[in-house]
């Protein structure tokens, strides 16, 4: 066991984080009934986790002139997206219309670099220069990744007199993880229809049945 005062001043834990976020957002309105709107997201973070040994810890964890480990993240994430929104009545507001058309892309870029070991010869210098790179316990790693995903998609409902209602929604992906494989991109739709039955058939609604709407969907 080490002296605990040692331990505390001396062996040395520091992370130090900078993250920046921003958010914007438009929507213009092309008439009563449509409009366009747009948002993007930005979140960026550099981290920096360091550990410093001074010289004389226990040479289990550090050699004679000390240790260094030296470990930094970056990440960042972007989203956007772009809508349609629709909403009309037509026919003598018999028959609605609710539409949103869009599109969106999701990217993530994640980078880990990091090295770590004794020094060589100068006691207390917490510099990757002076981490012995010959010894074979310093350990050198970089890794990372980065993530695409983009998308278009649409929901549709055509209503009727407020009681009949026919859904349809489609959106197809396009993923960074089919990369190099035999897809690019998966399609998944629905169809539904529904119907208000105490609004169709009037004589239905009463104290027992207040209300009774059914629908049949697929996907």
């Amino acid at each position: 066991m080490q002296n605990p005062y040692w331990i505390t001043e001396r062996q040395l834990y520091q992370n130090r984080k900078n993250r920046f976020m921003g958010t914007a957002q438009l929507k213009y309105e092309i008439a009563p009934w449509i409009n366009i709107s747009g948002r993007a997201k930005i979140d960026k973070t550099n981290e920096l986790q360091e550990r410093k040994f001074n010289a004389s810890t226990l040479t289990l964890f550090a050699s004679d002139a000390g240790y260094y480990s030296h470990n930094a993240l970056s990440t960042t994430q972007v989203f956007a997206e772009a809508l349609v929104n629709i909403n009309k009545y037509f026919l003598d507001n018999q028959l609605s219309l609710t539409a949103m058309l869009g599109a969106n892309m999701e990217y993530t870029n994640f980078s880990d670099q990091s090295i770590e070991g004794g020094f060589s010869s100068v006691a207390n210098v917490f510099s990757l220069a002076n981490i012995d790179k010959n010894n074979p316990q310093t350990v050198i790693d970089a890794s990372g990744y980065k993530i695409m995903k983009q998308a278009v998609f649409a929901n549709v409902q055509l209503g009727w007199k407020s009681m009949v209602y026919l859904d349809v929604t489609a959106r197809n992906d396009w993923p960074s993880t089919f990369a190099f494989s035999n897809y690019s991109s998966f399609f998944y739709p629905t169809v539904g229809l529904s119907g208000i039955f105490t609004e169709i058939f009037p004589g239905l609604k009463g104290n027992v049945l207040s209300y009774m709407k059914a629908r049949l969907s697929y996907s």
